[in-house]
């Protein structure tokens, strides 16, 4: 499911590189070129934030994603979430990761994957997943 359109790739953009030190930063080329790649890229409702995601087979150039691509013949990674600071708290992210998982059952798909910065920390990130 991709609803990261052109009429929101400026605003999706925007909050990624508020967040550049954990997500890293991108162009508007880049980011629409992620977007097109991905096998999921949604909002959540208020766009509040965002998650994108991979399947295998994906021209993604990150050393993260090879790592599960060399290691696993089907999968869906987790390339970036994010919501908004004053959204944090409110369920936004479990939202988008029960989406993913709804569509990656439809897609068949069973085994998700993903890094965590652990230098610099992402004590976002460590907190959500406690």
């Amino acid at each position: 499911m991709i609803d990261i359109d052109a009429s929101t790739l400026e605003e999706a953009l925007a909050l990624n590189n508020r967040f550049a030190t954990e997500l890293s930063w991108q162009t508007p080329e880049s980011f629409r070129a992620l977007i097109d790649m991905a096998f999921f890229a949604r909002w959540t409702a208020g766009r509040e934030g965002f998650l994108i995601a991979f399947s295998e087979g994906a021209a993604y150039d990150s050393q993260n994603y090879r790592w599960f691509a060399a290691r696993h013949e089907r999968f869906i990674y987790i390339d970036r979430v994010v919501v908004r600071p004053e959204a944090r708290g409110a369920g936004h992210a479990r939202a988008l990761y029960a989406a993913l998982f709804a569509a990656m059952g439809s897609s068949g798909h069973r085994l998700v994957s993903c890094e965590v910065n652990l230098e610099p920390p992402n004590n976002t990130t460590h907190a959500f997943n406690k």
